[in-house]
């Protein structure tokens, strides 16, 4: 049996590249081998033709590149943008499968708005108001609040780790390319994008899926690419 290799993004500070072993771990379970990139491997990683790009959690994305003042944007790092942009730009030119994790579903949109990929309707907050998200001080083991799914017309439990996110004004909106999937209540007029999906081989959650306890979300996406 061929391997499936997935790029996996890691953080960075300081010129040092951090990955929690949870991440590595979930996409080991789903079937893949996660190869680390950096800004000096991105080439011969691309060379091996991967077959997933998974965009981690972590600080926040600099607004600044996307023509946005800073508000509220907190620990940024150019460095690991512009390499998650190359390698987003790459993997959308070839019509390659992503997921993205919390930060990556951010980052995913933001690429997407740039292309106008995305809903009219749905932008980008740097700072969310009225986001109940429980207990941030649980390990991400357990669940915290309420994640409805627009087409199955079921209502989950996630954990939740972010102050910035992807809102719209009307949850069953969407393009032929792009389908917002899951949300969260956020306040009378706008909820959170919970989960989305474009073209139908790209998909980003809000949550931590690699923190839960048997969740399947990526294992459920792989099934999914391979049909």
């Amino acid at each position: 049996m061929t391997n499936k290799f997935a790029i996996v993004t890691p953080s960075m500070k300081e010129g040092k590249t951090i990955i929690g072993d949870n991440y590595l771990e979930y996409v080991e379970k789903s079937g893949f081998t996660p190869l680390i990139v950096t800004p000096q491997n991105v080439s011969k990683l691309l060379e091996l033709k991967p077959d997933l790009l998974v965009l981690t959690g972590g600080a926040d994305i600099n607004p600044n590149l996307f023509g946005d003042d800073n508000l509220s944007s907190y620990n940024v790092n150019n460095e690991r943008d512009n390499l998650e942009l190359y390698l987003l730009e790459h993997f959308y030119t070839l019509e390659m499968p992503v997921f993205g994790i919390c930060r990556g579903l951010q980052m995913m949109f933001r690429f997407l708005e740039q292309k106008q990929e995305t809903p009219l309707d749905c932008f980008y907050s740097q700072h969310i108001r009225g986001h109940n998200q429980g207990d941030l001080n649980v390990d991400g083991k357990y669940t915290t609040h309420k994640v409805f799914f627009t087409k199955k017309d079921v209502v989950t439990f996630v954990n939740s780790f972010h102050h910035q996110g992807v809102m719209t004004t009307d949850m069953f909106s969407g393009t032929d390319m792009f389908s917002i999937d899951a949300y969260a209540d956020c306040d009378r007029n706008t909820v959170i994008i919970e989960q989305f999906t474009f073209r139908n081989n790209w998909r980003a959650v809000q949550w931590h899926p690699e923190r839960l306890v048997n969740d399947c979300t990526l294992s459920s996406f792989k099934e999914f690419l391979d049909e």
